[in-house]
Order: C-alpha cells, then structure tokens, then sequence
C-alpha cells in the first residue's frame, strides 16, 4: 500500500514555507523546530491534516538545527464522524467534538511512519535531536486514554531505533515521560540549548 504520510516542517505553528514567504531552505541560519504536525499522525485514509511526503526534508538539505519529536503520531484526522470513510469503521475512533474525529494509528502504520521519519532524520548533517517520550505521544494516548496502545507506540518506537544511525551530531534521547509531562518539556529545552550554542 502507497501510504501518504503528514510530515510537514514547521515553524512556530505554522509551515514554514509560510512564515515569511520563502522555503525554509532559503534560511539556513534559521533554527526550525521541526516536529510531526499537532493534531495529525499516519495519513492512510487521506485524513484531513495530512502535510505530505516532503516533511523533514529541508532541514536535511540545509543542515537546519532540528528537535523532533512524534508527537500525536497516534491519530488520523478526519472531519465529522460521519465523514469518515466506510472502510475504516472497524477502527477505534475518538469523537473530539462535532467537526474532528480521530481515529487511532496501527502498529503496522506506526512502523511506516518509524520508517519515513527515521530514514529523514539519518539524512540531516546539521545537529539533531529526536525525542521518544516512551509513555505517551498524545494526551489520548497516555495511560488510561482512549488511544492508550502500547503495542502500537512500540512499533513505532522500535522502527525508529532499529533505523537509526548514530553520528556525532545526531542523537536519539529516549525520556522515560509523557510528551506533555515537565520532564519531557524539559529534556526539549535541554536539546535545544544544546543545538543552537
């Protein structure tokens, strides 16, 4: 299956390509902190927040500082629950109000998304820091939440380290945290004041 991923730089929030109008490979002096989109994982369905297949590719070419970290890589966003396609409805679903509904990643895409991100993260020459917070990538996927699925962060977890080539200025910090717990906010700081000394 061709899987389209939603892995599209950011900038404060917002593409970078749109902060000021130029890609961000025409700042390479720029610090991007790039970071799977918020409210989106795995694309398989053509989910409404899918950023496409040139996510991380700039830092890459550039040598932009990078932190990643995969966050809310649980989800697939749709719009109404009606809007969801037939074939998915065997899926564990999250109403989050009338107009999104979320629907749950499974190991097998979680490998896939592992798979694309690690293989542009291998790529990057600049400093880079990617961030697993090992108990959770959402606040619905923390334990006791509706998306809680250690098997499926598991496989997701264990693609990227499998894939992973270590270099002096790229590291794989593994936080035994949630990503929205303090520790885990604080290991990002720490990141990102290494990088950009």
């Amino acid at each position: 299956d061709a899987l389209a991923l939603p892995l599209d730089e950011e900038v404060d929030g917002r593409p970078a390509r749109e902060r000021d109008g130029r890609d961000v490979a025409d700042r390479p002096g720029d610090v991007a902190p790039l970071r799977p989109p918020g409210d989106g994982g795995l694309d398989p369905a053509s989910g409404v927040l899918g950023a496409g297949p040139t996510r991380l590719d700039a830092a890459a070419k550039t040598g932009t500082p990078a932190i990643v970290t995969p966050g809310c890589l649980d989800m697939v966003n749709f719009g109404a629950r009606e809007s969801v396609p037939g074939n998915y409805a065997r899926r564990k679903f999250h109403v989050h109000n009338a107009h999104v509904t979320l629907m749950r990643t499974t190991p097998a895409e979680n490998i896939a998304i592992g798979k694309f991100i690690v293989e542009r993260l291998n790529r990057m020459q600049g400093p880079v820091r990617f961030l697993l917070p090992l108990k959770g990538v959402s606040a619905i996927d923390a334990e006791g939440q509706v998306f809680h699925d250690p098997a499926a962060d598991a496989a997701l977890f264990d693609t990227i380290r499998q894939g992973w080539l270590a270099a002096p200025h790229r590291r794989l910090i593994e936080i035994d945290a949630h990503i929205n717990d303090a520790a885990f906010a604080d290991a990002a700081v720490t990141a990102f004041n290494e990088i950009t000394k």
